[in-house]
């Protein structure tokens, strides 16, 4: 409903992508701000154990595991939040996807997610593992929706001049010229 803040994470329900941690954070927004929605949308090995943990805490009434979905530009362009609690990544695409569409991320500071992420800028970058950062993030974006919309903006705006299939062309092709050189 428009009426309550969506926050998303998407990914495999997996430690890696730490899902347990965004349940923890829950715990925390909702004592402030009850009205808050997360999604977790993605499948895994975890899947059954936190449905189990949202019904022992009874968190169903706010926090809802989607399975895998198709639909996933259409439900990062309808949250307030998206966040990657993740506990080690690469670079990772559904970042890089919710950036592209504007919108405020909340991201750990492992792998890829600094490089995409400037921290304050165009997201919020967080120590991994730490479910007590992640809710004040959350909270600090839903606090103040004017400076969450502008971190959307500066990150749509950094994709589009650091990520582009254009610049990872060019920027793929200019490895292979500088290694044929070597070679020669």
């Amino acid at each position: 409903p428009p009426a309550r803040p969506v926050v998303l994470q998407v990914g495999r329900l997996h430690p890696q992508k730490g899902p347990d941690i965004l349940l923890a954070a829950a715990r925390v927004v909702l004592a402030r701000r009850p009205e808050t929605i997360f999604l977790l949308a993605g499948d895994g090995p975890w899947r059954t154990a936190l449905a189990r943990a949202l019904q022992a805490g009874g968190l169903t009434e706010n926090v809802r595991i989607l399975g895998w979905r198709a639909d996933v530009p259409a439900l990062m362009a309808a949250s307030d939040v998206v966040v990657l609690p993740s506990r080690w990544e690469g670079l990772p695409y559904a970042l890089l996807e919710a950036m592209a569409l504007a919108r405020p991320c909340v991201a750990t500071t492992v792998g890829g997610c600094p490089e995409a992420i400037e921290s304050g800028v165009s997201g919020l970058l967080i120590p991994p593992q730490d479910p007590d950062a992640l809710a004040e993030a959350i909270l600090a974006l839903l606090a103040d929706p004017a400076w969450a919309r502008a971190l959307g903006e500066a990150a749509a705006q950094r994709v589009a001049q650091c990520f582009s299939l254009e610049r990872s062309v060019a920027q793929t092709v200019a490895v292979y010229e500088r290694l044929l050189e070597e070679t020669r």
